[in-house]
């Protein structure tokens, strides 16, 4: 019999963590999850609990597994920007705690949870923690020789989203309250994509078919938000109150695109005088041939 190979979820217990761990069930994979809060999510799951932030919890969950997902840290973008060092110590030295387990192991693949958001100039504190956390994938992977891919995840939806969730949120204020106040224009353009068609693509790359180390898992249809704000009144009867409120102070997401050209230049400062590099060493050599003497001495 063929052995399965053994995956492990990092955030299992989240939204797309579940999604993915039980289309990883699906696909023949024997699957474990490492997290703090345990959710019963399929009887053939194990499940581990432990925190990202505890290196040798992490080492630990990783030994014998295959392939390796991290879902895990910080995700609320709103809250992160009141909270930076609280997304770095999560998002930035629980990744790096994994990566030193991916060093010390042989793995197959990494797979790390990103957002599209490491491309614009929202996002706050969540966003460049995401596009460090990239950075020290390449590297770590680069360095250690392992392979990886990093997902740029879209605007997430369905069946077991939470607070914090956007669709979730708008649906919720409309069946408890028959309001929605949404903090924006309405003119933003968004590609939702289902979690579940999340999670298959989630998998999807971990085929030995599959070399891409960068991919962008969104929805295929562009959708205002306040035409989704109209589909949701309009399933729920047509009589739910609508209230926009765009404050430029309260954005933290992008309008239409996450896409954002940010070029970074600088200035070089010449001086009118200077110290000429012959004699920059020699200053050197009189000092280092000095401290030479002394400890002889």
């Amino acid at each position: 019999m063929k052995k399965k190979h053994r995956a492990l979820v990092i955030g299992g217990s989240g939204f797309i963590g579940r999604a993915t761990a039980l289309e990883l069930i699906e696909n023949g994979y024997q699957v474990k999850v490492f997290d703090q809060i345990e959710v019963d999510i399929h009887p053939e799951i194990e499940f581990v609990k432990g925190s990202i932030l505890n290196k040798e919890e992490v080492l630990k969950a990783c030994q014998d597994c295959d392939y390796i997902y991290h879902f895990a840290g910080w995700a609320d973008m709103a809250k992160s920007i009141d909270h930076p060092a609280e997304v770095i110590e999560s998002n930035i030295m629980g990744t790096t705690h994994i990566l030193e387990a991916c060093r010390k192991i042989e793995i197959k693949k990494l797979v790390f949870a990103s957002s599209m958001y490491v491309f614009s100039n929202n996002g706050s504190f969540y966003k460049t923690s995401k596009q460090c956390c990239e950075l020290l994938i390449e590297e770590y992977a680069k360095t250690y020789g392992f392979d990886y891919c990093i997902l740029r995840y879209g605007s997430l939806y369905g069946p077991g989203a939470t607070h914090g969730n956007a669709v979730y949120e708008l649906i919720r204020q409309a069946l408890e309250t028959r309001k929605i106040s949404y903090w924006g224009t309405g003119q933003e353009v968004r590609q939702y994509i289902h979690v579940k068609d999340a999670a298959k693509g989630s998998v999807k790359v971990i085929e030995d078919s599959f070399k891409e180390n960068y991919v962008s898992l969104t929805g295929l249809e562009d959708i205002q938000t306040k035409n989704l704000l109209e589909m949701i009144n309009e399933i729920l009867g047509g009589d739910i109150d609508i209230q926009t409120t765009d404050d430029p102070h309260l954005r933290t997401h992008y309008m239409l695109t996450p896409f954002n050209f940010m070029p970074k230049t600088g200035v070089k400062l010449i001086f009118s005088q200077y110290k000429d590099l012959g004699q920059g060493v020699l200053e050197c050599i009189h000092e280092i041939h000095t401290k030479i003497v002394q400890s002889d001495a």
